[in-house]
């Protein structure tokens, strides 16, 4: 009994582990006819082991009692017997299930353990191939194409030199990168080569250069000689005595621009100005121009002052270069001071040219060498009338005013915003013209005068009969306006009283008179003027007598631009020969400046406007019957709008009509 119970102890240890297996196991035959047995072992090993134990403890208990009474000699005792024993067989068969249970279940747990470490395995070999494949992403998110570094150009300059490949290319930008790439390559070699050719031809000019500076060394001395040579010449002659050029002269000692002036006003003086209307003189600190002068030679090339005199019109604020063999900009800092900007030459030209009635201008040519500017500054012997501005060489040409550097190099210097404006460097000593630039043979970049001048061989001459042309103009103005501003109500117009005159412009002997003539304030910078004309006596002011006003605007190109007129009638609203009399003022009149001496043009022209009012109200009295027809006027009217006759044919001493519409 004690071996029993231990026996049954340890099945009952055995039994989770054979509960796991027997809960997995499949029913099968074993083959042996052993069908119960197994069957028996397919049910829940606990409850097995239980009721075994208890038929086995029940069956020694009854062996007990029957050992116990003396019947073991029974047969109930050997039934007994026999089934404790087939009980304990059938222990030993459950325990040996038991063992092979466990050793099942031994070998399912190292099949699933070995299945378990293939398997973290295979997970450490994914994680290590994932690290690696983390480090080659980042690689390549942090790899920077060589293509990167270059500035290509702009996608907008690649369409616009290959348009048919924008409809291809705009939606692939990889194609469009390598596009972009291999155009810029090519554009890159064709560059490279354009850059050796520039470098082979900086070369020879730079040896050429050196052939010509040595000989450009030797000029003083060939000229020594060749003075030298030609002094018999001169003094056979006659023609060496001349104050202007002699060795001992102030010209020699002028800068470039200004010797060029210099030498084309002392010829045209000695070959042309035979009245003397012409004088030319140098002033200024010969001593000072003379230190200048060896100073400039006696200065090494790469200070900034022999920089400026040798290119001035590319010297900058801070002077910028493009280095050649390196393809690429500096910058230098090397500064030019504006006070050394503002400060002339020490030599200037001075000019006289004397005009008609007894007026002289007297003009100042000035040189900036570091500007690359001449400057003007001019003077009258008898000022014109105040209504007449101050400025009179401004708008010499149209445009050219005076105000604006004419060098774009200068133009570009001035933008810095450490240097002054134009105006203050120049203060009080004139203004740049571009006549001026071009009379001392500066390059000028703008487009104010014009291209027949810059040709021109003979531009210092055509330049002073334009100021002559000009200042005689804007006196003869002066004179008109003191004249018609004197008196309150001026009657008569200050014309060209000649027979000349008469005859050809102005037959028709005036029937109006001038009521008044008022200067009045202009928003733009013309000067404006107002005059009134009335038929009859100047002081009746009756509302139905015929009347013209004329608002007039003198333009600052004055006389080369003639005076705007726009006119009204004061007894009639509106009449559309209105547009014809200010097409013979505004568009003909330049048949006055042509014909009539040019000083008179603004008088002349309000005698036409008179005129003109006066054969407009003749030419109605005519077409009402009012006055009889005569000579003059043999026509009132033409064409539907009743167009007056306004122009005078002096060939047939008639008013007649001008052909073409109204302009």
């Amino acid at each position: 009994r004690t071996f029993t119970t231990a026996l049954l102890h340890f099945c009952a240890l055995l039994h989770p582990l054979c509960s796991m297996s027997a809960t997995k196991r499949k029913a099968s035959s074993d083959g042996d006819g052993h069908v119960s047995q197994r069957t028996k072992l397919d049910a829940p090993f606990s409850s097995q082991l239980e009721d075994l134990e208890q038929k086995i403890l029940k069956s020694m208990d009854n062996l007990k009692a029957m050992r116990s009474s003396g019947r073991q000699a029974t047969e109930d005792y050997q039934k007994t017997v026999v089934a404790t024993s087939m009980l304990l067989v059938e222990l030993k068969l459950l325990l040996r299930a038991g063992v092979m249970k466990v050793k099942e279940a031994a070998d399912s747990v190292e099949k699933v353990k070995q299945q378990v470490d293939v398997r973290h395995l295979e997970l450490q070999n994914l994680l290590s191939e994932k690290v690696h494949l983390q480090k080659d992403i980042k690689r390549c998110q942090l790899f920077r194409s060589r293509d990167e570094e270059f500035h290509l150009a702009p996608v907008e300059e690649f369409f616009a030199a290959h348009p048919e490949t924008k409809d291809e290319l705009r939606n692939d930008p990889h194609k469009l990168r390598l596009a972009r790439l291999d155009w810029e390559l090519r554009e890159r070699q064709r560059l490279s080569k354009d850059l050796e050719a520039l470098r082979t031809k900086k070369d020879q000019l730079s040896k050429a250069n050196s052939v010509m500076a040595t000989q450009i060394d030797d000029i003083p001395a060939q000229l020594s000689r060749l003075l030298e040579a030609v002094k018999p010449i001169e003094t056979a002659l006659g023609v060496g005595d001349s104050p202007l050029f002699g060795s001992e002269s102030s010209a020699l000692l002028l800068p470039r621009p200004l010797y060029v002036l210099f030498a084309h006003a002392a010829a045209y003086i000695d070959s042309f100005d035979t009245n003397k209307t012409i004088q030319v003189k140098v002033e200024g600190n010969p001593e000072a121009a003379r230190q200048a002068l060896l100073d400039s030679f006696a200065q090494p090339s790469d200070e900034p002052d022999a920089a400026a005199a040798a290119a001035p019109a590319r010297t900058t604020a801070t002077a910028s270069a493009m280095d050649v063999d390196g393809g690429e900009k500096r910058r230098d800092s090397r500064v030019i001071k504006p006070e050394r900007l503002k400060k002339p030459h020490p030599l200037s030209v001075h000019m006289s040219v004397k005009c008609d009635d007894n007026v002289t201008l007297a003009l100042v040519f000035h040189h900036f060498p570091l500007l690359n500017l001449v400057t003007v500054k001019h003077s009258l012997s008898s000022s014109p009338s105040s209504l007449v501005p101050s400025d009179l060489l401004g708008n010499l040409y149209p445009g050219d005013t005076g105000t604006a550097c004419p060098d774009a190099a200068t133009d570009m210097l001035l933008d810095d915003p450490s240097i002054p404006s134009l105006d203050t460097l120049l203060h009080k000593m004139g203004r740049p013209y571009c006549w001026a630039q071009t009379v001392c043979g500066l390059s000028v970049t703008t487009p104010a005068v014009s291209a027949d001048l810059r040709l021109e061989r003979r531009a210092l001459v055509q330049v002073l009969q334009d100021i002559r042309e000009k200042v005689n103009a804007l006196h003869g103005l002066g004179a008109q306006l003191s004249v018609l501003t004197a008196t309150a109500t001026p009657t008569a117009v200050p014309c060209t009283d000649s027979e000349d005159a008469r005859r050809n412009f102005f037959p028709l002997q005036p029937s109006s008179v001038l009521a008044s003539f008022q200067p009045r304030t202009s928003k733009t910078s013309s000067q404006a003027y107002r005059a009134v004309f009335k038929q009859g006596s100047a002081s009746r002011s009756d509302s139905k007598q015929p009347g013209l006003t004329a608002e007039i605007e003198v333009p600052p190109e004055y006389p080369h631009k003639l005076p705007k007129f726009t006119l009204r009638f004061n007894h009639i609203d509106y009449d559309n020969n209105i547009k014809e009399m200010e097409r013979e003022l505004n568009y003909f009149g330049s048949e006055l400046r042509e014909k009539l001496p040019v000083n008179q043009l603004f008088g002349n022209l309000l005698r036409r406007a008179q005129m003109c009012f006066d054969v407009f109200v003749h030419s109605e009295e005519l077409e009402s019957g009012t006055a009889k027809p005569n000579d003059l006027i043999p026509r009132a009217t033409r064409g539907p709008d009743r167009i007056r006759p306004f122009r005078f044919d002096a060939k047939f001493g008639k008013f007649d009509f001008r052909g073409g519409p109204p302009a």
